[in-house]
């Protein structure tokens, strides 16, 4: 459940990013929002949300299936734990539909133009649009989803790596919280100020 966890948190991280720019105002028709307008374009934004979301969407069932290897079920739970399992797959692939949805590259193009454009001063919007024309800032552009796929899959194996370490933290956190309850309980009760008097 906790690398679950984490893949929604990475996923409304990523969704949070891209809503930066939601309430960003950028004048129209601008200098700077033409050039930032090429820019995005240059840069190839749109096709690197698109294939961002449907990386997530389809690393989603192999990180549950990575997550049932590392977390014992009692048999006598091993029905519910399915059941139970198989709702939050589908939960989990209903949230990424939805946040495609609302975040998909129609709706979010003047944000993210907007974004550019007040983040980044005529000139070095030029100069930024230079280098994404030149051989080198395409070869950027055209590597960049399969070095960003790379990157998840790396998070990915490191985090199921860490699973193990991460649930023996967890339990002994637990296992030292209750030890700390038992014994304040069992510590008899400070006599008040005027008791003593």
């Amino acid at each position: 459940m906790t690398k679950t966890f984490v893949l929604a948190l990475a996923i409304c991280g990523f969704g949070g990013w891209m809503a930066y720019g939601q309430d960003a105002a950028s004048p129209k028709d601008s200098a700077r929002t033409k050039l930032a307008e090429q820019l995005v374009e240059e840069m190839n934004v749109q096709e690197t949300v698109e294939k961002t979301m449907s990386m997530i969407k389809k690393m989603i069932p192999y990180q549950i299936e990575q997550m049932r290897k590392h977390v014992s079920v009692k048999e006598q739970d091993e029905a519910a734990a399915k059941k139970r399992q198989e709702r939050l797959d589908k939960s989990m692939v209903k949230m990424v539909d939805m946040i495609s949805a609302e975040m998909g590259w129609d709706a979010m193009k003047d944000q993210y133009v907007a974004l550019y454009a007040e983040t980044f001063s005529e000139t070095e919007l030029k100069g930024l649009i230079e280098f994404y024309k030149s051989p080198v800032g395409r070869a950027f552009v055209q590597k960049q989803p399969e070095l960003m796929e790379r990157s998840m899959k790396l998070s990915q194996q490191k985090m199921m790596q860490l699973m193990p370490k991460i649930q023996a933290f967890c339990k002994e956190a637990a296992t030292e919280e209750a030890q700390q309850e038992k014994s304040e309980q069992a510590a008899p009760a400070k006599p008040s100020k005027k008791a003593v008097e």
